[in-house]
C-alpha cells in the first residue's frame, strides 16, 4: 500500500531445531499497532447532529492520507463501525492531517432519547480490510478503549425523532410483507449481538484462488486485496496476547517458500493455538510483500496475506521432521 510504512519485523534465531521470532514494534502517544495494521488517535474539532439520524464530526490526525476513519461505541456488547462519509456505503478517509466523518446515531444504540450521551471512540486505521459496517475485530476494541480517548455526543430531539421514525417503520405490521422483514432483521440483529469467532466467516462475494509460491512471490502486486488460498507448514509463529498471531508459512516443504500471514483472533482455527509444524489452509487477502531482519543481520522479504477466514489447521504435518 502506498505511503504506509511497512512493520519491520525481527525474527531471532536460536540454536535449536525450530526458530522463534519477536516483533520489534515502535510506538508513540499517536498510534499503536494491531497486528498488521496501525491505529492512530483524533483530536475532535466540532461535532453537530444534522437531520438524519447522524453526527457530523470534524477533526485532525497523523495518520496519512487514505487512512480510513472508523468508529465503536464504549457501550452495549454489539460493536459496528458507525463511521462513513457523506455517502453512507463509502468509508471517510484521512487527508492532509483532516478528516469529516458521519456518526450514525441510530448503529449499537438502539432507542435513542434527547439529552442521553453517546461515547465513541474515534480512529484512523491503515491496512483495515474488513467491511464498512462489519463488527470491528476485538483486539482493536481492547487496544482503543485502553489507549484513545473517548468523545462525548448529546442525542438531539431530531435524532430521537429520527430513531423513532425507524421504530416505527421497523416494527410496523401494515402488511404481511413487512412484518416477515422486521422478523428477519430482529433475526439479524440478535445473531450479530452475540458475535463470536464462528461469526467471522468469509465474505461471500470474495473467491478464494490457490495459488503456488512462485505466482504470489513473483507478482505480489496482482494478488493485492485479491482472495488467494495457500496451504503450508508452519515454520514459526508467534500467537499474540490479543489472540490471534502471525505466522511464517513454508509451501511444498521448501523452506525457501516462505509466506507471512498475519491472523486476526476471529479468524484463528477452532482447534486453539497453532503450533509450529502444523499443515494448515490459508483463505485470505494478498497484501503485497513484508520485510524483515534476520538474526544474522540480513534482509528477508516474504509474501503477505492477511487471513479473511477462520484457519483450517489439521495438526502436525506429514511432513514435519
Amino acid at each position: 500500500m502506498g505511503g504506509v510504512t511497512m512493520k519491520k519485523i525481527m525474527f531471532c534465531v536460536f540454536l535449536l531445531p525450530i526458530s522463534l521470532f519477536i516483533l520489534v514494534g515502535c510506538s508513540n502517544n499517536d498510534s499503536i499497532k494491531a497486528g498488521n495494521q496501525t491505529l492512530y488517535s483524533t483530536d475532535i474539532n466540532k461535532i453537530k447532529a444534522d437531520s438524519s439520524g447522524s453526527w457530523v464530526v470534524t477533526g485532525t490526525t497523523t495518520a496519512p492520507d487514505g487512512a480510513k476513519i472508523l468508529s465503536v461505541p464504549t457501550f452495549g456488547n454489539y460493536k459496528a463501525n458507525a463511521a462513513t462519509s457523506y455517502d453512507i456505503n463509502s468509508w471517510a478517509r484521512v487527508k492532509n492531517g483532516k478528516f469529516k466523518v458521519y456518526i450514525d446515531s441510530t448503529i449499537n444504540s438502539g432507542s435513542l432519547k434527547s439529552g442521553d450521551k453517546k461515547k465513541f471512540i474515534i480512529f484512523a486505521v491503515t491496512k483495515y480490510k474488513k467491511a464498512i459496517d462489519a463488527v470491528v475485530p476485538k483486539n482493536i476494541q481492547k487496544k482503543v478503549n485502553k489507549q484513545f480517548s473517548k468523545t462525548t455526543a448529546k442525542v438531539t430531539s431530531s435524532q430521537e425523532a429520527y430513531s423513532s421514525s425507524l421504530e416505527d417503520y421497523l416494527y410496523s405490521d401494515s402488511s404481511s410483507d413487512s412484518s416477515s422483514s422486521v422478523e428477519n432483521s430482529s433475526s439479524s440483529v440478535e445473531d450479530s449481538s452475540s458475535y463470536d469467532s464462528s461469526s467471522s466467516s468469509a465474505d461471500s462475494s470474495i473467491s478464494y484462488q490457490a495459488v503456488t509460491f512462485d505466482q504470489i512471490a513473483r507478482n505480489p502486486d496482482d494478488y493485492e486485496y485479491k482472495g488467494v488460498k495457500v496451504q503450508g507448514q508452519v515454520m514459526q509463529v508467534q500467537n499474540s496476547d490479543d489472540g490471534g498471531a502471525i505466522v511464517l508459512l513454508w509451501m511444498n516443504d521448501d523452506s525457501n517458500s516462505l509466506i507471512m500471514v498475519n491472523i486476526d483472533e476471529d479468524y484463528m482455527p477452532a482447534n486453539g493455538n497453532i503450533l509450529e509444524d502444523d499443515e494448515i489452509i490459508i483463505n485470505g487477502l494478498g497484501n503485497g510483500t513484508q520485510k524483515y531482519d534476520t538474526a544474522s543481520g540480513s534482509e528477508n522479504e516474504v509474501p503477505l496475506i492477511e487471513a479473511n477466514e477462520t484457519i483450517t489447521d489439521s495438526g502436525k504435518s506429514a511432513n514435519a521432521y
